[in-house]
């Protein structure tokens, strides 16, 4: 196999604005969820593994939307893997923090606890943005983020008297390129301007000293550091030698919203829409089979074109749900199965998912099968202490076993992205509870 010529043929700087963004903001979360998965089977608790890994994965979903996009905008025919894999380590754009060793754990936890609240600051004034697609993408991301904020700082507060000062040092010292007044995150454009080569006029006021920020071409790379996180610890045999084969186990590509997902071709239409929509909607749910998708809300439209292609929209529940790509493809086999011709399933991100759609029935199966279904979504700043200092309380969770509601929750991260697991002090049984979001 011979590798795309992405070394030699990428320009960074002839790649138009909106690209050059989208590939820096997907270093930026590619790196950083390597890094984080370095800590699996690592980490200083079994809870720890489980939650790493799954912030990991949300930021590696970022990460792949991203890259697609910016290959889209570069109009080369580069696809995400061309430009994960096949770039040179001067290549990358991503800020300097997420390269750098994770260190110990509070290392790590300072570090996240950084660059956390900087995506959610970025994603948050990014669903204003005028491109579609960047706009999209945040409005799923900054929920997530959301957690990941949040996991952090409990980390921080809760190992701040051992190394107060130190973890925080290192993680500033090195995450100058985060606070650099982007254009985009100001006014609301894909357009992200000179602010995003280095450190904006936000450092000072931050506290955070001399900093090398984000990487701004060839040589601009920490040798103590970059080398090993693009290709040695944090990508390992992901990131390839040049002319390499990919791994059997290479996965599907994730789509940039509107793009094509899953394209399967049988012969004539044979069902009316109502029964194609019924059939879309009564797939299971690969994760939690005993919902369908309809109960998620997740199948967002399904319309036949003057052709008799058959085009269903879906969206995902995370951003980097490793599901998705087994959805699309048990979808089109069900609408298929329902008498279609051609059918085309397409990831939409925009409305972004939230557990408000899961449906009564679907709420009721999710308890019976033994999980919390979700409570009402509270919105991220209704959690801030207010000017009297009160802190709104949490939705209670009632165990799904015993009812009650003297429950605690063991880790904000579960067995996958969408569930936190969750103990009943009453019975004594753990179980996993559907976040809301």
């Amino acid at each position: 196999m011979t590798p795309p010529p992405v070394t030699s043929a990428l320009a960074i700087g002839a790649l138009p604005a909106t690209a050059r963004y989208a590939l820096a903001l997907g270093d930026d979360a590619l790196i950083l969820g390597q890094r984080l998965g370095e800590w699996i089977a690592d980490a200083p608790q079994l809870e720890e593994d489980l939650a790493l890994a799954n912030i990991s994965l949300d930021l590696i979903g970022q990460a792949r939307i991203l890259l697609s996009y910016a290959g889209e905008l570069e109009g080369a025919g580069h696809t995400e893997d061309d430009l994960a894999y096949w770039r040179d380590d001067n290549q990358f754009r991503n800020v300097h923090l997420v390269e750098q060793p994770n260190g110990d754990f509070a290392v790590t936890m300072a570090r996240q606890l950084v660059f956390a609240s900087y995506q959610y600051e970025l994603y948050r004034a990014l669903q204003d943005s005028g491109d579609e697609a960047l706009a999209a993408l945040a409005a799923k991301a900054f929920k997530e983020v959301s957690y990941h904020r949040e996991h952090a700082r409990t980390w921080v507060v809760r190992l701040g008297g051992r190394h107060a000062g130190v973890a925080p040092a290192h993680a500033g010292r090195a995450g100058g390129g985060l606070a650099r007044g982007s254009r985009v995150v100001r006014a609301g454009r894909g357009d992200p301007g000179p602010a995003q080569r280095g450190g904006g006029p936000g450092n000072a006021r931050a506290g955070l000293g001399p900093f090398r920020g984000r990487r701004a071409g060839p040589g601009d790379a920490d040798p103590a550091h970059a080398a090993v996180a693009l290709a040695g610890r944090a990508l390992g045999a992901a990131h390839r030698a040049p002319g390499a084969p990919a791994g059997p186990d290479a996965a599907p590509a994730p789509l940039a919203p509107g793009r094509l997902l899953v394209s399967a071709e049988v012969r004539a239409v044979t069902a009316d829409t109502a029964t194609l929509l019924a059939a879309a909607r009564d797939v299971p749910d690969p994760e939690i089979p005993v919902i369908t998708l309809g109960d998620l809300g997740v199948i967002r439209d399904l319309r036949v074109d003057d052709a008799g292609t058959v085009h269903v929209e879906v969206t995902p529940t995370y951003v980097g749900c490793p599901a998705t790509a087994v959805i699309a493809q048990d979808v089109a086999t069900a609408v298929r199965a329902a008498g279609a011709s051609r059918v085309e399933v397409h990831t939409v991100l925009a409305p972004a998912w939230t557990t408000d759609w899961i449906s009564e029935e679907g709420r009721t199966k999710l308890r019976e099968y033994g999980i919390a279904p979700p409570g009402p979504v509270v919105p991220p700043a209704s959690t801030r202490p207010t000017r009297e200092g009160a802190v709104p309380l949490p939705v209670l969770v009632r165990c799904p076993r015993c009812g009650s509601a003297n429950t605690r929750e063991v880790t904000r991260f579960g067995s996958t992205p969408c569930k936190a697991l969750m103990t009943c002090q009453s019975c004594a049984e753990p179980f996993d509870s559907f976040k809301a979001i």
